[in-house]
Order: structure tokens, then C-alpha cells, then sequence
């Protein structure tokens, strides 16, 4: 039969052109010693003796696989399973290995209150090397899933990423927001919110530029919002519908920023939460996302 287009080369197709902030198909060899690492660390440490985690992970690979492998001595399985994953070029296979290697860990960390807290460690620190590195996949409940599979990374994150980076008049907002998620993978979270905002403000500016709405370069985003809308940025019978838009742009953006982060801590130290920080990036992305497609609808007319 001829005209049917295999899954793999749709997934090419649809996906190949569309920017992200992580990267999918590859892993460095230095993020692979670093899992490596962990996980040795960890199956050495003094409450997990006894359990011979490396020869137990080489059995599972080499019998999932079906690969024919036979070593006389205990240390030859361990070397050849960490060697696996640090020298493969495949990222089925690596991505295979280091759920493997974690799915034994978090198995442990369930069954063993005794061990739960260290497991629970090197499941954190599996996640920030990925997430350091620009690495779009995290460990969560068992499972390395990929972070575009997350349905608001997917329907947001990306598609503003695309919208941003093919309109020159959004470079500084596109910018900001790239530099917002930098700041954000490598735990700079104060930093991360200033850019959210910094971005969500330089698109204002940017579609007021281009509509001829008069503004200053002091203005915030409160009252760079109202400009927007006396204008018409959005249609009526939106706003009419969502009576609530312009409080929650408000509310969003600018007022999660101005509360953690950008201000002096004065005498009690401020700990701004990565879970608020990841919260404050989709906001910004669905914001962008939508203003930016207002405006494309406004050239449209």
C-alpha cells in the first residue's frame, strides 16, 4: 500500500520546526556520569546494603532487551550497565536506562520508610541536573515522562515560543521569556520572575509600538493593560464575557512578581517557591500567547 506516513516521520513533520526551551533527543555524556553518579552514590550508601541494585538492574536490561551478555564476575555487570548508559547514542536506550535506574530507586523510597528520605534525594537531584541542563524530561511517580507532554507546556509554552521567535517586533518579550525559563532551570528564581514580567511588559510595549498607542517607557503593566484595552486589543464581546480579564492579568503577571521577587527582603529572608515560579511561567506564556494572537487578529482586519 502506498500513500500511508508512518508515525515517526508525522512526528518529524508536525513537531521538527516548533522551538523549546528543552531539548528532547539528546543527552551529554557529562549529564550521564552525573546520573551515574547519583545512582552510585546512592546504592553505595549504608542503608541500601545488601540489596545489589547494579546486578539487579543489569538482569532486568539484559532480559528486557534480550541481549545476550555473559560476564563471570559481579563488578563486570556493574561496569557494563553504567557503561551502557553513559556511552549509548541512543536515546531510546539512554532514556530507557535512566528510568530503570530510578524507577528501582523509587520503588525502594514506597517500601522503605527507612531509606525513603535519601531516595527521595537523588530523585531531586535527577531533576535539577536535567532541568540545569535544558533537558525536557523529569522523573515524577515512577515514570520519565517528557516535560512537552505536559498539556499546558504543550498548549502554551511552545506555541508562544513559535509566535515570538517568527515576529520581530516581539524579539525583547521573546528574549525575556527565553532568559525567565534560563533563570528558572537553573534555580535563579527571584530572576525568573523579574523576567516574566519584563516580558509580558515588552509585548505591551511592542503591540502598543505597532497600534500607535501613545505610552511612556516608565508605564507598568497595570497601566499598560488598561491601554490594551480602552483600545480594543481585545474584543468586546470578550471582555464583556470575561468581566474578570483585566483583574486577572493584573493579578497574574505583575502582582505575583512584585510579591516575590524584585524587592528588597528587609529583616525576614524571602524563599520564593519553584512550584509559584513554574505556576508564574505558564501564566506568562498563556498570557503572551493570547495577546500576542489578539494583535495578529487586529493585522488581520
Amino acid at each position: 500500500m502506498f500513500g500511508i506516513e508512518l508515525r515517526s516521520a508525522r512526528i518529524k513533520r508536525t513537531s521538527g520546526n516548533i522551538q523549546d526551551v528543552y531539548e528532547y533527543d539528546e543527552i551529554p555524556q557529562n549529564v550521564r556520569v552525573q546520573i551515574v553518579n547519583i545512582a552510585d552514590k546512592l546504592f553505595s550508601h549504608e542503608r541500601m546494603h545488601g540489596h545489589n541494585f547494579w546486578p539487579k538492574i543489569y538482569d532486568v536490561y539484559k532480559h528486557e532487551k534480550g541481549i545476550l551478555h555473559k560476564v563471570r564476575h559481579e563488578f563486570e555487570r556493574v561496569d557494563w550497565i553504567k557503561s551502557q548508559l553513559i556511552n549509548s547514542y541512543d536515546i531510546d536506550e539512554t532514556t530507557d536506562l535512566i528510568e530503570l535506574f530510578f524507577t528501582v530507586i523509587y520503588r525502594q523510597s514506597v517500601i522503605s520508610g527507612f531509606t525513603r528520605s535519601i531516595c527521595e534525594k537523588a530523585i531531586d537531584e535527577l531533576n535539577y541536573r536535567l532541568k540545569a541542563a535544558s533537558i525536557g524530561y523529569e522523573f515524577q511517580q515512577g515514570e520519565l515522562i517528557r516535560i512537552d507532554n505536559k498539556f499546558i507546556h504543550k498548549e502554551a509554552v511552545k506555541p508562544v515560543l513559535q509566535v515570538l521567535s517568527n515576529d520581530p517586533i516581539y524579539e525583547g518579550a521573546n528574549q525575556e521569556f527565553l532568559s525567565a525559563h534560563a533563570h528558572y532551570r537553573l534555580g535563579n528564581l527571584e530572576e525568573s520572575l523579574t523576567d516574566c514580567l519584563k516580558s509580558f511588559e515588552s509585548l505591551l510595549k511592542a503591540i502598543c509600538t505597532e497600534r500607535g498607542w501613545e505610552f511612556k517607557d516608565g508605564f507598568n503593566a497595570q497601566r499598560l493593560i488598561n491601554i490594551v484595552l480602552e483600545n480594543g486589543l481585545i474584543p468586546d464581546y470578550l471582555q464583556t464575557q470575561f468581566s474578570s480579564f483585566k483583574g486577572m492579568l493584573e493579578s497574574g503577571v505583575p502582582t505575583i512578581r512584585n510579591k516575590q521577587g524584585g524587592h528588597g527582603q528587609g529583616v525576614e529572608i524571602r524563599v520564593v517557591d519553584p512550584h509559584l515560579v513554574s505556576y508564574m511561567l505558564h501564566i506568562t506564556a498563556s498570557n503572551l500567547l493570547f495577546l500576542a494572537e489578539c494583535n495578529q487578529k487586529l493585522r488581520a482586519n
